[in-house]
């Protein structure tokens, strides 16, 4: 008799193991969405990992979640839209990339001058990161812009945040680097930092429409000759000071 009892008590914890692995949750989120998926990890009061149909695990936090509910519940819930559960809308992890045109406007005046700055010109640009959430991404950008007088190569650490969850959000986002000149001064270019204020609205799952408006600041280094002579040479530096217009999508 006591082997038999053991018998049954592991044929019983055996198939509790496998409903678990099997069974289907269906999560909705404080924020409107639906995550539907097997259950991989449950930590009772703290996380909750789901495997969706895509393949794709997505951890959650209890605080993030309005109702669980279970497939054995939603068998006997006679008022439940099956149709209306889907997987968890937006891209939430993962590489992503940013390529996106812009407008430059030449804004006040150029330090280090009296000079007006007069100066406009036209960019495209792509970055590719790792997005670590679906409010932060981080990555390496690169891109030509075509100035009056002056083609810039910027190489940039781009760092984007968007504000809330969801289809659409305002973000903030800096991107901050060095632009060598390849046209004009062979010492042309210099650092540059673009700070900017933007809005993204998803089109799809995991591709999204950006928008944004920067004060975007240029370094130019030059060399001239002083005195009027070509043995006196010396070295200077302007700061241009730009309204940057972007637009773009994120995959």
């Amino acid at each position: 008799m006591p082997s038999k009892s053991l018998l049954i008590a592991f044929m019983l914890c055996i198939s509790g193991i496998v409903f678990s692995q099997t069974e289907q949750y269906t999560i909705q989120l404080k924020n409107g969405n639906t995550v539907k998926g097997t259950l991989v990890e449950k930590i009772p009061g703290e996380t909750i990992t789901i495997k969706t149909a895509e393949n794709e695990e997505l951890k959650l936090t209890y605080e993030e979640i309005q109702k669980i509910t279970t497939t054995e519940a939603l068998e006997k819930a006679a008022n439940v839209d099956h149709d209306s559960i889907q997987p968890y809308r937006y891209k939430r992890r993962g590489f992503i990339n940013h390529t996106e045109a812009s407008f430059i406007l030449g804004v006040g005046s150029v330090a280090g001058t009296t000079q007006k700055n007069e100066d406009r010109g036209f960019g495209i640009r792509t970055v590719n990161g790792f997005q670590f959430s679906e409010t932060m991404a981080l990555g390496i950008g690169l891109g030509i812009e075509r100035y009056i007088d002056a083609i810039l190569i910027p190489v940039t650490v781009d760092i984007r945040a968007t504000l809330r969850k969801g289809k659409t959000s305002p973000t903030i986002n800096i991107n901050a680097g060095y632009a060598p000149n390849v046209k004009g001064f062979k010492e042309g270019g210099g650092f540059t930092i673009n700070p900017s204020f933007g809005i993204k609205t998803y089109i799809s799952r995991k591709t999204a429409f950006i928008f944004n408006v920067g004060y975007k600041i240029q370094q130019d280094q030059y060399t001239y000759y002083a005195g009027g002579n070509f043995i006196n040479k010396q070295k200077g530096s302007a700061i241009f000071k730009f309204i940057n217009f972007s637009m773009g999508f994120a995959f």
